[in-house]
């Protein structure tokens, strides 16, 4: 089933189609594709899920990567990177205080690993690794201190964020800015067209 997901990963890309922020009458077109890396030569496995498979064919993945104005959707990282993700999840979670953890945190948390993070955001991927729902993936915003689960295995989550639904397409693209140096505006995009000729809107 993963080798299948990459493949689909590989041939999916389109466009954004954008509007100026505050001049809305100015349109702009900023191309999107996927980047896959290559794994390390030798790292541990995760035993959690479908990311064990994935993760031996994929070293990391960067899903609606528009290189040109370095902006991407969501980062997937490389293992040796999960460590270092959580110590920066940690910096919102510590503020918790203990007699409040139950009210903000999940039941699974703490039998999770932060698997990756929303580029620029101070938001992170989480899957959870233990429990009735080992394998799940779930997203932190610390605007709200909010915990979404965005799919029951990873593979449902990458194929969920590429073909998204209006209101997924709205948190996709509410933290991505598209800025240039031979432009005074930054681009908001209110259209998502599949190059196999779907079309997505953006409402909000």
């Amino acid at each position: 089933m993963i080798k299948k997901l990459i493949e689909i990963i590989r041939n999916h890309k389109g466009e954004f189609h954008c509007e100026a922020i505050g001049a809305e009458d100015n349109k702009k077109i900023v191309k999107f594709s996927h980047t896959i890396e290559a794994p390390a030569k030798d790292f541990e496995k995760p035993n959690i899920g479908d990311l064990n498979e994935f993760y031996s064919l994929v070293g990391s993945l960067t899903l609606y990567s528009c290189p040109e104005f370095f902006e991407a959707g969501y980062f997937l990282a490389p293992p040796s990177e999960w460590g270092a993700l959580e110590e920066d999840l940690s910096d919102w979670t510590d503020m918790v205080d203990e007699d409040e953890e139950d009210e903000a945190f999940p039941s699974w948390f703490g039998s999770h690993k932060v698997i990756g993070e929303i580029p620029g955001t101070g938001n992170y991927i989480l899957v959870v690794e233990a429990g009735s729902e080992v394998g799940a993936i779930y997203t932190f915003d610390h605007d709200g201190f909010e915990f979404r689960k965005v799919g029951s295995s990873l593979e449902e989550f990458v194929l969920k964020t590429m073909d998204p639904s209006p209101d997924a397409f709205v948190d996709l693209v509410s933290h991505m800015r598209f800025t240039s140096d031979d432009s005074e505006y930054q681009w908001w995009a209110r259209e998502l067209h599949h190059n196999t000729g779907k079309v997505i809107k953006n409402n909000a």
